[in-house]
């Protein structure tokens, strides 16, 4: 019976999945980001504690994604935090670049880094399709994997 009732949790599991590798993506990303800083000032405390809030926030849109999947006010609410995560780190990038506080290593690490907008673009797109199917949008995410790897063999020709 309990072993059943496990088994009646997919969505959820899948949610829990999600959200564990997004968060460790976003994870890595700013820990690169601010290996690359030279120094901090008060303005990029500020956007970083903002960033902060929105990551802290994140479970609770994979939550409801995990129990309303099929509903489309579940992946806008998913989708729209991961937009407003990834603008965030966006001003903070920007921030620092304009405020000089990155090292060398770290404005290299920012350009090569220049397609950041495909995240935010994906989960951006994926929000009017949720509103007519929202596995649809779900898919959509998928293209996460595909983009970047079509970018690189773009830009070796």
């Amino acid at each position: 019976m309990l072993g059943q009732r496990l088994l009646d949790h997919g969505e959820e599991y899948f949610s829990y999945a999600l959200g564990f590798a997004v968060i460790g993506l976003m994870w890595v990303r700013h820990h690169v980001f601010y290996r690359g800083i030279d120094h901090i000032d008060t303005h990029l405390t500020v956007i970083n504690l903002v960033y902060l809030g929105l990551i802290a926030f994140l479970p609770y849109p994979t939550r409801i994604l995990g129990l309303y999947g099929s509903q489309p006010a579940a992946v806008i609410l998913y989708a729209t935090t991961i937009v407003l995560v990834n603008i965030v780190a966006r001003v903070n990038v920007v921030h620092a670049l304009r405020a000089g506080l990155l090292t060398e290593a770290g404005r290299r690490e920012v350009r090569r880094r220049e397609h950041w907008f495909i995240v935010p673009a994906v989960f951006l797109a994926s929000i009017p399709i949720a509103f007519a199917s929202p596995r649809a949008a779900l898919y959509c995410w998928s293209l996460l994997f595909i983009l970047p790897a079509l970018q690189r063999r773009l830009a070796m020709r």
